[in-house]
């Protein structure tokens, strides 16, 4: 906003080439106006630069999040390249009605009454394994530091159980039926 800036400081030098007599109530009236322009456009020439300033924080922002946009894309097809015979376990945007089907994994309390091996509630640390049944080998999830001989319900079959980690080796597989999930509309 130079311009402005500008603009004042030329009104200025009129006043003062004019020999503005500051002692009448015009002159007096003149000069404040010319002053009142004066910090309007310090004022302004202030909030320009801090606008170009904020505009350029933005842009990096914007900059930062389009690069964490592609590399999450970019993540979301290693994750799909990864996926074990088609198992995905990003579904969780499907249908939330089926959340009522999946079973739920009870931790045993232990014998001092706390949640696991040291006392926290196991829900808040929010890293989990996936483990086997050793009873009729349904998977479920538990806490990555979950004791090995701590037991579990398992919530397929009901039974108190160790948990089997899932490894290359134990894993069921799911054979492809050959048919699309369109063909059953």
């Amino acid at each position: 906003m130079s311009g402005l800036s500008d603009k004042v400081s030329y009104l200025r030098g009129l006043a003062e080439g004019m020999k503005l007599d500051e002692t009448t109530n015009e002159g007096k009236l003149l000069s404040q106006i010319i002053a009142v322009l004066g910090e309007v456009s310090e004022k302004i020439d202030a909030l320009d630069e801090a606008y170009e300033e904020l505009s350029d924080y933005v842009e990096c922002i914007d900059d930062d999040l389009e690069a964490l946009e592609l590399r999450a894309e970019e993540d979301d097809e290693d994750d799909e390249d990864d996926d074990f015979a088609g198992f995905d376990d990003d579904d969780d945007d499907d249908d939330d009605d089926d959340d009522d089907d999946v079973p739920q994994l009870y931790l045993e309390d232990s014998e001092d009454g706390e949640d696991g091996e040291d006392g926290e509630d196991d829900d808040a640390l929010g890293m989990y394994a996936g483990c086997l049944c050793s009873e009729c080998g349904g998977m479920f999830s538990v806490d990555v530091g979950y004791n090995e001989d701590q037991l579990f319900i398992c919530p397929h079959c009901g039974k108190r159980v160790k948990a089997v980690e899932m490894n290359c080796q134990n894993v069921p597989v799911a054979e492809a039926t050959g048919e699309d999930e369109d063909d059953d509309e």
